[in-house]
């Protein structure tokens, strides 16, 4: 896997403002970052790009970021989503993490390096997830075994991710 593929996030934020922020900050964190402001070219981007991370707004128009959240996590419940919203109620909150955002993050953002820590903590998941295929195929069988169990079970775009070489011994 390329350093590069594999630090993409995918922003989606109806605020051109709030994008620019958030793409400086992860770039500067030595994130690739794609933002997005319309919601409704958020799910085709994440599937054409193999992004593993997905940074969400939730008060969106033509389509929520909860509703998102529920989409990513429907196609492949490993997708790391971090929700940055303005729009603050525990009902919200409870709702994202119910629905299986790794974290909530309030607009504004009083300390910038909360979104970086954020997106470190969900890379560095998804790179557990991936040591843990990694043994998995060391146990108990081959990568084509692998492959067909991704393929299988969830959104795992090997080709563009090159998910192969992270299987690799």
């Amino acid at each position: 896997m390329s350093s590069n593929q594999a630090r993409k996030i995918l922003h989606v934020d109806d605020d051109p403002a709030i994008s620019r922020i958030v793409s400086s900050v992860l770039s500067n964190r030595g994130y690739s970052v794609v933002s997005i402001n319309d919601p409704t070219l958020a799910i085709q981007s994440m599937t054409q790009t193999g992004t593993r991370i997905v940074i969400l707004d939730i008060d969106m128009p033509e389509t929520s970021g909860l509703s998102l959240l529920e989409q990513i996590k429907s196609i492949d419940g490993s997708i790391q989503v971090i929700m940055l919203t303005g729009m603050v109620s525990m009902a919200t909150i409870f709702r994202a993490t119910q629905l299986g955002a790794e974290e909530c993050l309030f607009k504004p953002i009083s300390d910038l390096n909360e979104l970086g820590d954020a997106a470190d903590r969900a890379y560095e998941k998804m790179l557990r997830w991936w040591r843990t295929l990694r043994e998995w195929k060391v146990r108990n069988g081959t990568a084509s075994s692998i492959s067909h169990l991704l393929a299988t079970h969830s959104y795992f775009p090997l080709s563009e991710f090159s998910g192969e070489s992270l299987l690799e011994t």
